[in-house]
């Protein structure tokens, strides 16, 4: 069930990035006519998947430090004692790469898109 729900929100994700690139297609053509090279675009969409999923991490994990104690008391025996598995937030490391792995991934759509696209078409709005 973790697995799918991982799942479910890293497409979730990849939505909302494909979606808001998708919107920024005339930008990417401005930027192109300006005469910056695919390379530096693509770059800079590298680099802002990367802020997006490492600020997603930070938050995450914040909120996970910060709330799961008081879910542990909610539940009560329904989840095993800290006696039992103390889990520091340091070991759920593997999980906030793959999260970032998954942003960084979402953004090769549209930079196939990028560089698929016909710049004049773009700015003329076709």
């Amino acid at each position: 069930m973790a697995i799918l729900i991982m799942i479910l929100g890293g497409l979730s994700v990849a939505a909302m990035i494909v979606t808001r690139f998708d919107a920024m297609t005339l930008e990417l053509a401005v930027l192109r006519a300006l005469g910056y090279a695919k390379k530096e675009i693509a770059a800079w969409l590298m680099w802002e998947g990367f802020i997006l999923g490492f600020i997603a991490c930070i938050i995450g994990g914040t909120l996970d430090f910060i709330f799961l104690p008081f879910i542990r008391i909610m539940l009560g025996s329904a989840l095993p004692g800290t006696d039992i598995i103390d889990i520091s937030i340091l070991q759920s490391y593997p999980i906030w790469l793959i999260a970032l792995f998954a942003t960084m991934l979402s953004i090769v759509i549209p930079l196939l898109k990028l560089y698929k696209q016909d710049v004049h078409s773009s700015l003329r709005g076709l």
